[in-house]
């Protein structure tokens, strides 16, 4: 049986959030804090979509004919199932895991405060986290649907890594601005200059 991210899901993804920003706005949130966390929570419920869905659930026949062994790499860098006829698919699916993430090492300083040398840190938890996801759900529905792999976990890693690296480097150029026209902005632009010298005046 295979379960798909449908309209219904992303529903409740919305629903979950109203929920969230109701919350966080009784916590005195500001409008721009809110606004950040919107647009991740979007993100994330496309990472959802791409890392959890299509759900594949073996049934007992399935396990019959196509006994559950789960595929899991453990060597880094080794992409033995690669030749020159699926290049291109190799391709895609390491710059896919690469880029996947790149919108959560840039959107993090955004929502949470953290000291910039712990994003080596947060980089290796989120590729842990989303490959964990992966295996577990492999172990709880018996499905060998998805490939765990220990290059996923590294290059979504560097993709947080990458992400946070334009997010400094987008707050620099973006304070540098501010600086040489002699502003003072206010709203969602006086936030990202906020969090910006939080993680350049260090």
């Amino acid at each position: 049986m295979l379960i798909d991210f449908t309209p219904f899901h992303l529903g409740m993804g919305l629903v979950l959030l109203v929920v969230l920003l109701a919350i966080l706005h009784r916590q005195g949130k500001s409008i721009s804090y809110l606004f950040c966390f919107s647009a991740f929570w979007l993100y994330l419920l496309g990472v959802v979509q791409i890392i959890v869905f299509p759900i594949h659930i073996a049934t007992t026949e399935d396990l019959v004919y196509y006994p559950f062994s789960p595929s899991i790499n453990l060597i880094p860098f080794n992409f033995g199932t690669c030749t020159l006829s699926n290049l291109r698919f190799c391709l895609e699916n390491i710059y896919g895991n690469l880029l996947l993430t790149v919108p959560f090492g840039f959107g993090i300083p955004l929502l949470a405060r953290f000291k910039p040398r712990r994003i080596f840190w947060i980089a290796v938890l989120t590729g842990l986290t989303l490959e964990g996801t992966q295996l577990t759900l492999s172990l709880l529905f018996k499905s060998a649907f998805r490939t765990i792999d220990i290059n996923d976990v590294i290059l979504n890693g560097t993709g947080v890594l990458l992400g946070y690296g334009l997010f400094v480097g987008f707050s620099k150029i973006y304070l540098t601005a501010l600086k040489k026209f002699s502003l003072n902005p206010t709203g969602i632009f006086g936030y990202l200059q906020e969090i910006g010298l939080q993680h350049t005046l260090t």
